[in-house]
Order: structure tokens, then sequence, then C-alpha cells
């Protein structure tokens, strides 16, 4: 039996305490029937898609929804101070920037181990990595609807960001 875009949002939610009020839920679906609709991802995690098994896909959606959520302001994450905060200016993005594949270089735990989940998956099974997930994600209309322009990473985000402040 496949799964649905309500289990991946209850999977993240357990896994990262997303916000799941009526309209953060209504945000994620939307989200993720987006992704469903450019992707075609197959949920059934009895199945394999593509030669990889269905599992990858369904936690591909799980990352993608957590940095989706704070993208979105729907969630928070810890600041270097272990500070709990929205990540809602330019100058907060930079909570996103990779800091290594060791959780004590990272602010956020959920974030690093998004990305270390990432190296595997693009390591092992040539799936997408951390910061192409962001730079999708930056393309998102919603996203660009919150943020009032399209995000990416090197621009954004990376050690080479543009200073934009708001």
């Amino acid at each position: 039996m496949g799964n649905t875009i309500d289990d991946v949002i209850r999977s993240c939610a357990e896994r990262y305490k997303l916000l799941l009020d009526d309209e953060s839920a209504g945000m994620y679906r939307a989200f993720l029937g987006r992704q469903q609709e450019e992707h075609n991802y197959d949920l059934d995690l009895s199945k394999n898609e593509r030669g990889r098994p269905a599992q990858l896909y369904f936690e591909l959606l799980v990352d993608k929804l957590l940095l989706f959520s704070v993208l979105a302001r729907r969630r928070k994450v810890s600041d270097e101070f272990e500070n709990e905060k929205f990540v809602d200016s330019y100058e907060n993005l930079e909570l996103f920037r990779v800091k290594g594949a060791a959780a004590y270089l990272w602010d956020d735990s959920s974030l690093c181990h998004a990305y270390i989940r990432r190296i595997r998956a693009e390591k092992n099974h040539n799936l997408m990595k951390y910061t192409e997930i962001l730079d999708e994600l930056g393309q998102d209309p919603e996203v660009v609807l919150i943020w009032g322009a399209q995000l990416n990473y090197a621009e954004h985000i990376g050690k080479n960001r543009k200073k934009i402040l708001k």
C-alpha cells in the first residue's frame, strides 16, 4: 500500500516537531502536491522506483518538507546561542549554511541531520544534495511569495552570499 502526502507530513511532524495547525497543514499539503506534480515520486514503500527503494523518495520529501517549513516561517531553528528563532530575514538565512558533516558544527541539529542524510542519498543513490534542495525550494511559489524574491544557496546562504539585509 502506498503512502500519502499526509504520511510524509506526519513523519516530518514526529521527527522535527512541525507546527500542524490547519493553516500549516494546508500549506504543507500544497507544497508536497507541487513536489509530486513536478517529480512524480512513488511513495509506495514496498516498491522500487528507477532502481531505488521508494523509501529514499519518502525520506527526500520529509527532508524537503523540513527545509520548506523553515523557509515558510512555520518552524523555528536554533541559532549559535541555542535560541529558537524563525528564519525571517535574509540575514538569518545563514542558519541553513553547510558547516560540515559533524553535528557539533551546526547550530540546529535537525538541519544537520537533513544535510547528512542528503550527503548519503546523493553519494549512494545520486539523489538531490542539500544545497540543490534549497535552490529548488527557493523557486517554490509559496517561498517566493513569503520572501518576495527567489532564493538560491550561493547568493543568499553560502559563504560568498551577497549582503542583502531587510
